[in-house]
């Protein structure tokens, strides 16, 4: 049982999005030229570049839910947690889909140039080379989302090392848990960005929270089923043995 708690801690922190770093097509990225794109226009954010940014922010999210589910898939030991896992997975990867289709928004040309300056996670000072600013050194801001990937690919990693490690009924647990925190967290993120996307982004986030409350309210009834189902069976206490 301590280590469903450890992988129950572990899942706390990785709800918010448990991710390797990616670029826009959803393959791994190598270097920071994608997200070089998150501060290509500092000076005006358009919509469309706005609702990229917010995509992005969930997609990390999403992702998660992804790649738990997919382990439940092998890992569950009850045949219901086996088909929740299944549903779960199915319907994040169609949001994925979705949150690609605004993921994918390319920076206008006129801030290419400074699209194509690589950045660090964190804040740095880089030469120009004379191209606009006559090789003065300027600012590069901290990338918030590049940084919320790179913390979340590391605990995913100790997730997935900790939940190799759990069977039978305590993986269950565990793996529950992290679900019902997990939606609870995407349903925190989908209020926070409420009314900065575009209309055509909300139309997807509003379908996105109808199928996160659903989850979460299957997993809930679950949740609540195996632990009946635990108060009902028999305990042997020291004198029967």
């Amino acid at each position: 049982m301590w280590r469903s708690k450890i992988i129950i801690a572990i899942a706390a922190l990785t709800a918010a999005g448990m991710v390797m770093a990616t670029d826009d097509s959803g393959t791994p990225r190598k270097d920071g030229a994608a997200v070089a794109k998150d501060v290509a226009a500092l000076g005006v954010i358009t919509p469309q570049e706005n609702d990229r940014r917010i995509a992005r922010w969930l997609d990390v999210d999403n992702e998660s839910m992804i790649a738990c589910t997919h382990i439940a898939e092998s890992h569950a030991h009850n045949s219901a947690i086996k088909d929740l896992a299944r549903t779960l997975n199915a319907d994040h990867k169609r949001i994925q889909e979705r949150l690609k289709a605004f993921t994918r928004y390319e920076v206008p040309a006129a801030n290419a140039e400074r699209a194509a300056v690589p950045v660090n996670t964190t804040a740095t000072l880089l030469r120009d080379e004379g191209r606009s600013r006559d090789g003065r050194l300027t600012f590069a801001p901290t990338d918030f989302l590049q940084v919320k990937e790179a913390v979340c690919k590391e605990l995913r990693a100790k997730a997935e090392k900790e939940f190799e490690n759990v069977k039978g009924a305590e993986f269950d647990h565990a793996f529950l848990a992290h679900m019902q925190f997990g939606h609870e967290a995407m349903l925190a993120s989908l209020n926070a960005v409420k009314g900065g996307a575009t209309q055509q982004l909300q139309t997807t986030l509003d379908e996105f929270r109808q199928t996160t409350e659903q989850h979460l309210k299957n997993v809930r009834q679950l949740n609540q089923h195996q632990q009946a189902d635990l108060d009902r069976r028999p305990t042997t206490s020291v004198n029967e043995k």
